[in-house]
């Protein structure tokens, strides 16, 4: 907006001639023509201050967007926490297929576990089975000691009934010689020689001896031998194969007891390692939210710094054009002032007396701009000062109403 009337008509208010016909005529006195000009330079100061503050709303327009733009960089900017972010899934995957892994190893270590269970219950049944069937081997190794041993005392029986047989026949012999040597009774037979009966009985003793003998010795060596045989065969050789087995079945076991103690102890390890592992993740991902959020937070405050900093620059604006509305206000109230000064001149030319409405006019505008700059003085918020505008104009015009009253008291009673 154009500010040359308002400069022409101060132009115009400072002309000699017209100060001079004013002064002659006596209708504007000299403190309303200072006033008038104080509300001149009121103005001029008004519409500097003016200048100054588009100025600095432009200036903090400016910051405002600087601070924004730098603002939405650092929020932007975040690559780096990504990255971060990328490393701690890669991690956390990596983990994840070690333990994944680890478990697998630990499944198969169980299935290996039971595959040797089994074994080792075979095997165990097995060697139940030949251990009853070496204590069976025993029990008949024992039954044949014991049946040797009644052959042997048989055997020994047999022999001393012999021997007191041939005792009894010897001594029955032994009385049939006395008998015969007593009775002395020669016989002839015309027969052959009979044969010798005792020599006989020890032949035939003899014969029995020899044949018991030596069939003692044939059965003594055969019968050891099949034992040993069979005891070799059946239960020493089966029975050291099946202890050493057991023995490398026992450290084989001992071995996988061992490998799998040493599993459980590294799947602990690993298990607290992923604990912590995920504890630090889990706390560096609450330090990064809360960065996120504490950054959010500034954005908010800022953005809200910014809304009230648009509204307050559009509460200078309209309050500057609402300032403007009011000069171009003033400047029309000028232009009819001017008229009516010429009118008040030419009656006061012509003989006719002067009114009052000039000078209500003038107290009206002198009240506004007073009231004005004493509240644009205080450095009131625009909220209130647009808020006490209708108040001014209120004020002002209760102030003019009690000189209107009076000029027209006065008027009644100059008629």
């Amino acid at each position: 907006m154009s500010f040359s009337g308002l400069d022409r008509k101060k132009c115009r208010y400072r002309v000699p001639g017209s100060r001079e016909k004013w002064q002659s005529a006596d209708l504007l006195p000299l403190s309303q023509k200072e006033t008038l000009e104080q509300l001149n330079s009121r103005l001029a100061a008004y519409l500097e201050k003016v200048s100054q503050l588009e100025e600095s709303n432009r200036h903090l327009e400016q910051k405002i967007q600087d601070l924004c733009e730098r603002r939405a960089r650092t929020s932007r900017d975040t690559s780096r926490y990504e990255k971060v972010i990328a490393e701690m899934e890669a991690q956390i995957n990596r983990v994840k297929m070690e333990n994944s892994e680890l478990s697998l190893a630990v499944e198969n270590t169980k299935l290996t576990a039971n595959n040797f269970k089994a074994k080792y219950e075979t095997e165990l049944s097995l060697y139940q089975i030949i251990t009853a069937d070496i204590k069976e081997v025993k029990a008949a190794d024992s039954h044949l000691e014991m049946e040797t041993n009644c052959l042997k005392v048989e055997l020994q029986i047999q022999t001393e009934e012999l021997s007191s047989l041939k005792k009894d026949h010897q001594e029955d012999m032994a009385k049939l010689r006395e008998d015969q040597s007593k009775c002395q009774v020669k016989v002839e037979v015309d027969s052959q020689p009979a044969n010798d009966l005792t020599k006989t009985l020890e032949e035939m003793r003899e014969h029995c001896k020899a044949i018991i003998c030596n069939s003692n010795r044939k059965a003594e060596p055969w019968l050891v031998s099949k034992i040993r045989h069979y005891t070799h065969q059946n239960t020493i050789k089966p029975l050291q194969a099946e202890m050493v087995e057991v023995t490398l079945l026992r450290r084989t076991i001992q071995c996988l007891e061992a490998e799998l103690e040493t599993l459980h102890n590294m799947k602990a390890s690993q298990r607290t390692t992923l604990i912590e592992t995920e504890q630090n993740y889990a706390t560096q991902l609450q330090r990064i939210q809360r960065i996120i959020s504490r950054t959010e937070d500034e954005l908010v405050k800022t953005r809200t710094d910014f809304k009230q900093m648009s509204a307050d620059g559009g509460m200078l604006h309209y309050l500057k054009d609402l300032l403007q509305m009011e000069i171009k206000t003033y400047g029309q109230l000028m232009d009819v002032e001017e008229i009516r000064m010429e009118d008040m001149m030419y009656n006061a030319s012509n003989g006719h007396p002067a009114t009052l409405k000039t000078k209500q006019s003038e107290l009206i505008i002198f009240t506004m701009f007073s009231i004005f700059w004493e509240l644009l003085g205080k450095n009131l918020v625009l909220q209130e000062l647009l808020q006490t505008i209708p108040l001014i104009i209120n004020r002002c015009v209760g102030l003019a109403r009690p000189g209107v009253s009076e000029c027209r008291t006065g008027q009644t009673g100059g008629e």
